[in-house]
């Protein structure tokens, strides 16, 4: 920080404690915190705030007064012209976010730049009397029945104006840690958040596919000479950007949008979000490819028309800027073709987390993003610090947070988001990436390694050079192996069962420095998941293995069924539910329920056996019930043991999905049954489409399941290799139609 301090010498230290004021002294104060009659609302907060932290340290409460020449000692508070001349400042030059924080005489100011920063400057005061907030929930109070207010001299403003966090640092908490980006929800009242109006990925709202890929194909990119077809597995069409009418679309939505907005400051307009299969599925017409081509990038023909947008938006919103991304195909700049003035470009990273982002291993990713860091007047970064394919594993993509966010802050970058996942407690030391990314993200200099060693001792205390072992180790783990540390591993992509155990022996260690201490035992058993959970999906630790050579060592190893207990009984204890998947909404209390069923074996759901499974091997069926599909808009309720749901009526959209992961065992072939049952006075037509990836549709009759029993579909044999999903869609008639499960039979089994 470039803090203005007063430097002394170590013997004077004592001298000048005891001479300093005393804010409190034996458990009372004689100040009072004072605010300016233009207190705004965050300052306000910040009052509150401060008044109560006081409380809780010393047990002194100290008054809030509203009068700006108050005589007697105070906190001074905000903007007011006595700040003003106390701290030698004209407010108006203050950076975004920057505070203040000056001794004077027995005053204290704390104040700067609005709406957040005297807020922020309370926070840092709290944090320099000892007071840490570990999680949005979880935080350590000292307790001082005397408080001095030895001299201090602090101007600071972080490099990055906007700090995005995506990942359990949301409200109240997000306002503590600095963070103020758009999808936080930090209240107003601490100082809200920079609103990007649409947020991201644009296009596809402002043109829908679902709407105008039919009776408009020529809106939507060329690829492979077709248009408007897309695969939703795999995100959205792209456009045709040299459509005079798609560009006359975008200008004219975007300036729609903003007329409805109070006060607009950032509008995003960018491209459709797509992966896999449609990750490249820019337009090639003649036009586009042209304009493509003589820049040596996708980005020219977006670019353009963000250009286009950013002009007509210039003219009526001055003050607001156009934001798009340079993401997949469009990361490389174009040769010639420059942002104007009024244009953000948030570049997207795709990096190996391993190593720092300006080094030999992330070349590529490097010099693209310096090529932006050359040329673009706003540059923002996403960065991408999870691993979206299952969080639910060893991850060690924090080791380079603070060389990545110095590297960021030489190269011109304004505002980062560094995108995590869930809702802060789960995942791979899911609490201290949070922790580390927000302190860095408002001040890039801090040493990682002390912020590192303070967060551990305070948040897993006597465990905490374990846990410090186990981030060492998996780093090592996977840098020895020469695996790439991405976004979107499985498990199958990441370490062997060898690594998992000797990674799970340094957890077993660090429960037993811990085991006198409740809340942080449940801390380390919560870190543990990552490499429990691994195990109990392994290869060796399925059922069907169990006789193997692999499977009988771990199991004599291990007891796994206890493993699987322990597991669900912390995260039960944990209560706070999660996904392992966001990209499907798999939740971890699924990937715990699918642990203890390859284990034991026992699919059924504590149910006997359906009649279509009579005769079949326990391993040679599986029944997924609606705990394990993902819904909107129905109902669910108990029947004869079972969960049943129940779709709307007069709907037709795909409401139900049943998401089908590596974790669940189905290699080879299996058939698929479905139990439905619908009530309707139409006597004809469809009652439930069913579709599937890479499968195609298969419509039910209403004759197939009419009636007070749940009948069996047959939706046929399918591979379910790899991942995908079953999605149902009702017909949109008036019908009560309800779904109790899938089951399905391996093909091809042994009798």
């Amino acid at each position: 920080m470039k803090w203005k301090l007063m430097i002394l010498p170590a013997l004077l230290l004592p001298v000048l404690a005891a001479a300093a004021p005393k804010l409190v002294e034996n458990g009372r104060s004689d100040y009072a915190i004072v605010l300016p009659q233009s207190a705004i609302l965050p300052e306000e907060t910040a009052a509150k705030e401060l008044q109560s932290m006081l409380k809780r340290i010393s047990g002194a409460e100290l008054p809030i007064v509203r009068d700006e020449t108050y005589a007697g000692k105070a906190i001074l508070l905000g903007r007011s012209d006595r700040t003003a001349q106390l701290l030698g400042v004209d407010f108006r030059e203050l950076r975004p976010d920057e505070i203040l924080l000056k001794q004077c005489g027995d005053d204290l100011v704390l104040s700067g730049d609005r709406p957040r920063g005297t807020l922020y400057a309370v926070y840092e005061f709290l944090e320099e009397l000892g007071v840490r907030r570990w999680t949005f929930r979880d935080e350590e109070i000292p307790h001082l029945a005397t408080i001095g207010l030895p001299p201090r001299d602090c101007r600071y403003a972080p490099p990055f104006e906007g700090r995005d966090r995506l990942g359990g640092t949301n409200g109240t908490y997000g306002a503590w840690m600095r963070v103020n980006g758009h999808y936080l929800n930090v209240p107003e009242s601490h100082g809200g958040v920079i609103r990007l109006i649409g947020w991201c990925h644009t296009f596809g709202e402002m043109i829908p596919p679902r709407e105008f890929a039919k009776s408009h194909p020529e809106y939507f990119a060329e690829v492979d000479g077709k248009r408007g077809v897309w695969d939703d597995r795999n995100g959205f069409p792209q456009l045709c950007l040299s459509n005079p009418e798609v560009r006359r679309i975008l200008r004219e939505k975007t300036l729609e949008r903003l007329r409805s907005e109070k006060n607009p400051r950032i509008i995003s307009v960018s491209q459709n979000d797509s992966w896999g299969a449609m990750a490249e599925n820019y337009c090639r017409c003649e036009k586009c490819a042209a304009l493509d081509q003589a820049e040596g990038s996708p980005m020219a023909s977006v670019l353009s028309v963000v250009n286009e947008v950013a002009d007509a938006v210039k003219k009526e919103f001055p003050g607001v800027l156009v934001e798009t991304i340079a993401y997949h195909y469009t990361r490389r700049p174009p040769a010639t073709l420059r942002p104007r003035e009024n244009v953000i470009i948030r570049f997207c990273t795709r990096n190996n987390f391993l190593y720092p982002w300006d080094s030999g291993e992330n070349a590529a990713g490097r010099d693209e993003f310096l090529a932006w860091s050359r040329i673009a007047p706003k540059l923002y970064v996403w960065n991408y610090t999870a691993n979206f394919g299952n969080t639910m594993m060893p991850h060690p993509s924090l080791r380079n947070y603070a060389a990545d966010l110095r590297f960021m802050a030489a190269n011109n970058v304004i505002a980062v988001l560094e995108q995590g996942y869930g809702r802060g407690l789960t995942g791979d030391l899911l609490p201290l990436h949070n922790y580390l990314l927000c302190k860095l993200m408002w001040n890039p200099q801090l040493d990682q390694e002390k912020l590192t060693d303070e967060f551990l001792t305070g948040y897993y205390g006597a465990a905490a050079p374990a846990v410090r072992e186990y981030m060492d180790a998996s780093w090592e783990l996977f840098r020895r192996r020469a695996l790439k540390l991405g976004g979107s591993m499985i498990e199958k992509e990441a370490l062997p069962l060898a690594d998992l155990l000797e990674l799970k022996r340094i957890f077993d260690r660090a429960e037993q420095l811990v085991q006198s201490d409740p809340a942080r035992l449940l801390r380390v058993r919560t870190a543990a998941m990552v490499v429990d959970l691994p195990i109990l999906h392994s290869a060796e630790a399925a059922y069907e293995n169990r006789e193997t050579p692999a499977g009988r060592e771990l199991r004599s190893r291990l007891d796994l069924p206890a493993l699987v207990r322990k597991t669900a009984e912390t995260y039960r204890k944990l209560d706070c539910r999660d996904f392992y998947r966001e990209n499907g909404r798999l939740s971890i209390d699924s990937y715990i329920d699918t642990a203890a069923k390859r284990v034991t074996g026992d699919w059924s759901g504590g149910r006997p056996a359906p009649d279509i499974c009579r005769d079949v091997r326990p391993e040679d069926w599986r029944r997924f019930g609606p705990e394990s599909f993902v819904s909107w808009e129905c109902t669910r309720k108990q029947e004869d043991g079972a969960t049943v749901l129940e779709f709307p009526t007069r709907k037709n959209n795909w409401l139900v999905h049943w998401n089908y992961r590596p974790e669940f065992g189905l290699d080879g072939e299996w058939r698929v049954f479905v139990a439905l049952r619908t009530e309707t006075a139409v006597r004809n037509g469809n009652a439930l489409m069913i579709g599937s990836s890479g499968f195609g549709q298969r419509p039910v009759r209403i004759d197939e399941c009419r009636g007070k029993q749940f009948r069996w579909i047959d939706f046929g044999v399918r591979n379910f290799k790899g991942g995908g999903r079953l999605v149902f869609a009702p017909s949109g008639i008036d019908q009560k139609l309800e779904i109790r499960e899938i089951v399905l039979v391996r093909e091809n089994r042994s009798k």
